[in-house]
């Protein structure tokens, strides 16, 4: 079988190397539940691209497998880098499954980002230990590379996964400090409105169609995981958005006015990403002729 041939080859290409320990253990154990037939492999017609081009899957029968895309399959060739970093993606979320069934559960936002920033930073190593001396890159292998090691995939993660793992960690250590007692209130609200502020002149003070893009997507990450802070400090009240914003207007004004620049630019931002994603998939298949 064809993804058994991508499997046994990106083995040879990891081999007892292990520069990068989490590439290493997640690629070994994966590989033993799949010829231990814990975790089957199976080929999709319905997925037609490369870029998304393959999936982990848990069917309602609780069968795990990892998917391969039809297009993925029929374009493979072994000296495509990004067929290699597509797999180790998966793998990832496969060993993720391995280590705790129960995480399968926890569709919450903050649980998605970590997990899909997990797999893109071991793309990322993939990349950066196993494949960059040896292989033809691709345009996003590139990047990806260029993000881990510049602002720790802060930009990789915007783009690629449409979510500001900067962001995420604002909100996230907000939330530690908060429940910790660390700090107060009335600091993790002046620390919203400060960080939603510097979101929004950011924006309007870029120069470029991608520093644009990257304010934007920011901006949504704020707007997306404010509700969750607010219902924190509001003790889990249900209605402690409508008191929060009733007592700190200040906060109000700037979600309201974050939503209308959401919306207005809209329909920029998705045909902005559809081409920036064709790109892409139009470099990975121009890649493949080189190969």
């Amino acid at each position: 079988m064809k993804q058994i041939e991508v499997i046994n080859n990106l083995s040879k290409i990891i081999g007892l190397d292990q520069n990068s320990i989490d590439v290493y253990n997640t690629f070994k154990n994966v590989e033993k539940a799949i010829n231990n037939n814990e975790i089957s492999t199976e080929i999709d017609t319905e997925i037609n691209n490369i870029l998304n081009g393959m999936c982990f899957r848990i069917k309602e029968t609780r069968e795990v497998s990892i998917v391969f895309g039809k297009k993925y399959i029929d374009t493979y060739n072994p000296n495509s880098s990004f067929h290699y970093t597509i797999l180790i993606h998966e793998f990832k979320h496969a060993y993720d499954y391995l280590l705790d069934k129960s995480t399968v559960v926890d569709s919450s936002p903050k649980a998605f980002h970590l997990k899909e920033l997990s797999a893109l930073k071991i793309e990322a190593e993939l990349i950066k230990y196993y494949l960059f001396d040896k292989f033809n890159l691709t345009e996003i292998e590139k990047y990806i590379l260029q993000s881990y090691e510049a602002d720790n995939l802060d930009s990789a993660s915007t783009l690629i996964q449409d979510d500001s793992s900067s962001i995420f960690l604002f909100f996230d250590k907000l939330e530690a400090d908060y429940l910790s007692k660390y700090v107060s209130k009335d600091v993790i609200i002046s620390n919203l409105i400060q960080k939603g502020h510097s979101l929004l002149n950011d924006y309007y003070y870029a120069i470029d169609e991608m520093s644009i893009l990257l304010h934007s997507i920011r901006i949504s990450s704020y707007h997306k995981y404010l509700n969750g802070i607010i219902r924190i400090i509001g003790d889990g009240n249900k209605n402690s958005w409508l008191e929060f914003n009733k007592n700190n207007p200040q906060i109000e004004k700037l979600f309201k006015s974050m939503d209308e620049l959401l919306c207005r630019n809209y329909k920029v931002h998705m045909q902005y990403m559809n081409n920036l994603y064709s790109f892409w998939e139009m470099d990975i298949l121009n890649n493949l002729k080189k190969c």
